[in-house]
């Protein structure tokens, strides 16, 4: 392929600055780098004004500019980017508009070209071959009038040993920032409600000591960066995997901290690797619970007995907190309307978390299980008969007063079981969590999240690390002033 072309990638990622930087526009610009493109990361899209983004796009588009991509972990597609988009076809027609993201296309937009759907490291060079240089035409598959690449189906980067990412001086990024790492890509285990895309994997997918020391010295040198989300679905699926990375960091010796995804059974059965974590930094835990009902855990896969779970997260509580240098933040997630779940079992759950888990976090989300799945097609997705749930097909015309919330996505099937429904669980959720809203560290709902948990809450309550709303404008205004420079 021809060397230095250009191109740039607007990050759509959050809606605030708190949850950090999202990762994936950053990845497939180091990326990109590494085959000569000069690519420019564009973020916090949702804080620049429509004359801001089209000023940035006049002062640095030029003959060598061959596309634009926009970055989401899911599917958003805001009237802002929308509007730009259409802006740029209409003055720069010949440049090519792509969106990448992790999960099923669902959205459309006829000035977009392209979407790559799924970890898009090979099926991005893929299209820019055939586009820019000697490539054959990849396979591009048409779904909803859109023209999809499936990465995680047809080019799929996985295991990927190096997915390091660099930042450059033009991102701008300050100390206080959480930014995202990846240590392996895909989970060992498959529950039954999960639709991520690579489940089931064996052996070791880790990536390379020596490629997570480069990154972690980089932007800690560079920007003073040392606080990281981990995009991993299940971090610590292996304890060899956690002890070799925590070897890294206890050589690199500077202050790094890691918030993400841990099993709290395994953590509770397998009591030594909470020095391995401590030792790592990994003082940041989500533990994706889903349900102290041990029919209602073992039905998804996730089975151990109530009394053993509930004393044993307070026992890794109780350690990190101990041991942590006062840095431990732990959020237990559970999914309401799970198979063997009654609305009073639930209830109990949550009361119990009231009493004993009120120092730290929580996250509760509806069971939803998708009709055209965000990611992939989970057990449930496939036969949610075998697990007791039935479709409603005869939906209330007063959906929105019965749930307390937002409209439902089109992909969501109205479930009922012997149990519960649909409209209850998602009443249920808003109210507990409500009524408990104050008596929480920090407390989280989302009555629309699928169930990755993609609610949680990153940011940690460390004292003189966090900013606030007026700060984060702050940085953000002065961050589309540099830009603009």
């Amino acid at each position: 392929m021809t060397t230095n072309f250009h191109s740039i990638i607007f990050n759509l990622g959050a809606r605030t600055m708190i949850r950090g930087r999202s990762a994936g526009a950053y990845r497939i610009a180091t990326e990109l780098r590494s085959h000569d493109w000069d690519v420019e990361v564009v973020d916090f899209f949702y804080f620049w004004k429509i004359e801001e983004l089209k000023q940035l796009c006049n002062l640095r588009i030029n003959t060598n500019t061959k596309f634009i991509g926009f970055s989401h972990i899911f599917t958003e597609w805001p009237e802002l980017a929308r509007e730009l988009v259409q802006w740029l076809k209409e003055t720069h027609p010949n440049i090519i508009i792509i969106f990448g993201s992790n999960t099923y296309q669902t959205l459309y937009d006829k000035n977009i070209d392209y979407y790559i759907s799924g970890y898009g490291e090979y099926g991005v060079m893929e299209l820019l071959r055939w586009k820019f240089g000697n490539g054959s035409r990849p396979i591009i598959t048409p779904m909803d009038d859109n023209k999809v690449i499936l990465s995680q189906k047809y080019y799929t980067a996985a295991p990927f040993r190096n997915p390091i990412i660099l930042y450059e001086d033009r991102d701008y990024l300050m100390p206080f920032e959480w930014v995202g790492v990846e240590f392996s890509r895909g989970c060992k285990f498959k529950c039954a409600y999960c639709n991520f895309p690579m489940l089931g994997v064996k052996g070791d997918w880790t990536r390379d000591a020596s490629s997570f020391e480069l990154q972690m010295q980089d932007a800690y040198d560079r920007f003073g960066i040392n606080r990281y989300i981990v995009s991993d679905e299940t971090f610590n699926d292996r304890t060899e995997k956690i002890t070799k990375f925590a070897d890294v960091v206890e050589k690199l010796d500077i202050g790094l901290f890691f918030s993400g995804h841990i099993r709290g059974d395994l953590l509770v059965a397998r009591p030594h690797e909470k020095e391995e974590l401590l030792r790592m930094g990994f003082r940041g835990q989500f533990y994706g619970l889903e349900s102290f009902n041990y029919e209602s855990a073992k039905t998804i896969g996730k089975g151990m007995q109530s009394d053993k779970l509930k004393q044993g997260m307070l026992d890794v509580r109780d350690y990190f907190t101990k041991h942590g240098s006062k840095q431990y933040r732990g959020t237990i997630a559970l999914i309401a309307g799970l198979p063997y779940e009654s609305e009073e079992s639930f209830i109990s759950s949550y009361n119990w978390l009231l009493e004993n888990w009120s120092d730290q976090s929580i996250i509760i989300n509806p069971l939803e299980i998708y009709q055209k799945s965000a990611l992939n097609v989970s057990l449930f997705e496939q036969s949610f008969e075998k697990y007791g749930y039935r479709e409603i097909t005869d939906i209330p015309t007063n959906l929105p007063d019965m749930v307390n919330g937002p409209q439902l996505s089109r992909n969501v099937m109205i479930w009922e079981n012997d149990y519960t429904n649909y409209y209850r669980i998602r009443k249920i959720v808003k109210d507990v969590m409500s009524s408990g809203w104050e008596k929480f560290s920090r407390i989280s709902f989302n009555l629309s999240a699928d169930l990755s948990g993609n609610g949680i809450e990153h940011t940690l309550s460390l004292k003189g690390q966090e900013i606030d709303e007026e700060e984060h404008k702050k940085f953000a205004a002065e961050y589309i002033r540099k830009k603009l420079q």
